[in-house]
């Protein structure tokens, strides 16, 4: 079914999978699709639509959020819904029509639009993004063929943004085991877990989260800004241990917005080509991982102190 699919329209498709077990959705619906889009084509809607950070209203208007508890787990197989294969089958019309051999990302969203009476096709439309204006964009004729290999900037900046989704979302085989990504690792962790530690004099599971979406924050505005701002890096230590179930989930919360900020800075720059912006990039990988890795130990050791307990 996929053999004409290019390589970010086979990734759209599963990171369309990953939306849906995450919003407790039996079926992977148009909106998830949109939303697997979104992730790794920014930039062909910046370029379908002139409203501001486009890419985070759309989400904002699809996204449905469920509690952790109630998601289902990215280890179980979804079946596309009977819609979701009907605007696959348009996308293949589409390419057709338009002399393509191939089906990607815009051929996706034009298999969308086309269902004007899904969440996702509106989502398109109040951005104004519809079907003539992809069609316009993308033209007549085979383009993939003509499509100039990346630069080694462009390969990097890829690379990364693979590396960072796998550290944050789902692992891609790149370099974490299935299902030890941080967003999965804290999905099924309760509160009365994070208030835990491995000593008495060591930082709780909820600090380390809390200093991941800390750090994320100030990372965010370093790349935006190029500005370096003095922060008390040792706060949360101080401040942050225990936490109530309520506590618990709104800081899981506040953490997935920290991260789509920015990763939403970072796919939406003109160019990776100043330090900041690699560096940048690079920090917020490495310093997410290095405390993924400490949370995974630490809760290994709770949860083992716990069985022989």
């Amino acid at each position: 079914m996929f053999e004409r699919y290019t390589e970010k329209a086979r990734r759209a498709i599963f990171f369309a999978r990953y939306e849906a077990s995450q919003s407790a959705s039996p079926t992977i619906e148009p909106e998830h699709l949109l939303l697997g889009i979104l992730r790794d084509n920014k930039d062909l809607i910046f370029k379908l639509t002139e409203i501001k950070n486009p890419t985070v209203a759309i989400r904002r208007s699809v996204e449905h959020r469920v509690p952790p508890g109630q998601m289902i787990s990215t280890s179980v197989e979804l079946p596309l819904a009977p819609r979701t294969k009907d605007l696959l089958m348009k996308a293949h019309e589409e390419s057709e029509a338009l002399g393509h051999r191939h089906i990607g990302p815009e051929h996706l969203l034009l298999g969308i639009v086309a269902h004007t009476e899904s969440r996702a096709a509106k989502a398109l439309q109040a951005g104004g993004i519809s079907a003539e204006r992809i069609r316009n964009l993308i033209g007549i004729g085979d383009q993939e063929a003509t499509v100039p290999e990346p630069t080694l900037q462009k390969r990097l900046r890829k690379s990364i943004l693979e590396c960072l989704d796998e550290t944050f979302l789902e692992d891609h085989g790149i370099y974490l085991d299935k299902g030890c990504s941080l967003f999965p690792t804290l999905e099924g962790l309760s509160a009365q877990e994070a208030s835990g530690s491995v000593a008495a004099d060591s930082a709780t599971l909820a600090a380390q989260v809390e200093h991941v979406r800390f750090y994320l924050d100030v990372l965010n505005d370093v790349i935006r800004t190029k500005e370096i701002v003095e922060v008390d890096w040792k706060e949360i230590w101080r401040t942050v241990s225990k936490v109530s179930p309520e506590e618990w989930e709104e800081q899981k919360r506040r953490l997935r917005e920290s991260y789509e900020r920015v990763m939403t800075t970072l796919e939406s720059l003109d160019g990776w080509d100043g330090e900041d912006k690699i560096a940048g990039a690079l920090s917020v990988l490495s310093h997410t991982a290095y405390h993924l890795g400490g949370i995974r130990l630490t809760l290994a050791a709770i949860r083992s102190s716990k069985k022989t307990g």
